[in-house]
């Protein structure tokens, strides 16, 4: 019996030993495949292609020069002015200007304590859709993206020009 039991610890041994060997040598060939699959391809790497498609622009926008009067109004007395800003129509084009290339800060409501929802472009065309609502001393105007209606936001009248 005896050897018996010390033929079956060296068989144990055996199997053992050839188990761990396999498990070894399996777990190096995982790690072996895995860093070959992932350094021996190349990534590919794309570019991303902006198009921005604008109307075509008018250079020279008319100015009106053009006071409005008013009276009858509560706090504001006969030969006050309003000086400065412009009164669009629903459904005009305007586009930002006077912003020294660093674009107009659309908000989610009238008014510079409103979010910003947008940064729109020197240039950039929009069309009037709401407004106008007087903020202080700004006058702001609901303006939509023509191009993509989810790019909308109040602009202050300031730096937008009629476009024709």
């Amino acid at each position: 019996m005896k050897k018996t039991i010390r033929s079956w610890i060296k068989e144990e041994r055996r199997v053992l030993l050839l188990g761990a060997a396999a498990g070894f040598g399996l777990g190096l060939l995982a790690i072996v495949l895995t860093w070959l699959t992932r350094f021996s391809r190349p990534s590919p790497q794309v570019e991303p292609t902006i198009v921005m498609i604008y109307p075509e622009f008018v250079t020279e926008t008319p100015v009106v020069e053009e006071t409005l009067r008013v009276s009858g109004e509560v706090g504001a007395s006969e030969g006050d002015i309003l000086s400065g800003q412009q009164i669009f129509l629903q459904g005009q084009w305007v586009q930002v200007a006077n912003t020294d290339d660093l674009g107009l800060r659309l908000r989610s409501q009238a008014g510079t304590e409103a979010a910003v929802v947008l940064v729109a472009l020197e240039n950039e065309i929009f069309e009037v859709r709401g407004g106008p609502e007087d903020v202080g001393s700004s006058r702001w105007w609901f303006l939509v993206n023509p191009y993509d209606s989810s790019q909308s936001g109040w602009a202050d009248d300031r730096y937008l020009q009629a476009v024709e």
